[in-house]
């Protein structure tokens, strides 16, 4: 019995000493691996960035000479959360110096007027950045719309649910590969009867409140498309029950 016993105790030594080496040696492994250039960044990849560009990322990331297992991914994409055009981040090491950055971007959909510039609004109805210039771009003018203040992530229209409902529904227009780069601007003053201008100026549609909006921009893009109607100054106004009118202008 006292044979049995010291030898159950001397495979259990063995086996603390196995188990305390491993961990000796896993330890100088994680120390070497700190201290060793070899997983010092030198490498920050950034995609599905557009708005934003990857100086900017860089700038708001800010790494310089850091350990990839140090850095703390959280507080990072924090900082790259900085910028108004940035909805979401992710951030992922890749072995062994190399940093994936991958932004998801607002959705921009439109833009408002504020004083002596333009404000870029996203899907939401809610204010992103301010541009000095109108973009020579896709992105209509929304009208009908006082912004007081700037103030990033808030919305543009407050305490009006009706003329809120219609902002987020004239922004899906850009949905609609049609209507890209079709339309200058749309009024949404009275959102019972929303005004959509052409690029060039010439066409001036009410297509009425927002309801039925595919239906209603289908109808007017056949009616742009009409020989009767291009190159012409007209109005059209499409009515609630589908049916439509137009007059050229400067005629009686």
């Amino acid at each position: 019995m006292p044979e049995k016993k010291l030898e159950k105790r001397l495979k259990r030594r063995k086996r603390f000493i196995g188990f305390s080496a491993l961990i000796i040696c896993a330890g100088i492994m994680v120390s070497l691996a700190l201290k060793s250039s070899y997983f010092i960044i030198n490498n920050i990849v950034v995609e599905k960035n557009n708005y934003i560009s990857k100086e900017e990322v860089l700038a708001l990331l800010n790494i310089k000479n850091e350990n990839i297992f140090l850095i703390n991914k959280k507080e990072l994409e924090k900082n790259v959360l900085q910028n108004p055009y940035v909805d979401s981040v992710a951030i992922r090491r890749r072995l062994p110096s190399t940093l994936i950055v991958e932004i998801k971007e607002k959705e921009i959909k439109g833009l408002v007027q504020y004083n002596n510039s333009f404000i870029n609004v996203d899907k939401d109805g809610k204010m992103v950045h301010i541009v000095n210039k109108f973009p020579d771009g896709n992105l209509p003018l929304i009208e009908g719309v006082k912004v007081e203040q700037y103030a990033v992530n808030e919305p543009v229209v407050k305490g009006d649910e009706v003329k809120e409902r219609a902002l987020k529904a004239v922004l899906t227009i850009q949905d609609y590969k049609e209507c890209r780069g079709l339309f200058y601007s749309i009024n949404i003053e009275d959102p019972y009867r929303i005004v959509l201008t052409t690029k060039d100026k010439m066409q001036t549609i009410d297509i009425g409140d927002s309801t039925n909006l595919e239906y209603k921009l289908g109808f007017a893009i056949a009616i742009l498309s009409n020989d009767k109607v291009k190159g012409k100054k007209v109005f059209i106004e499409i009515s609630s029950d589908g049916t439509a009118v137009f007059r050229e202008l400067g005629k009686g």
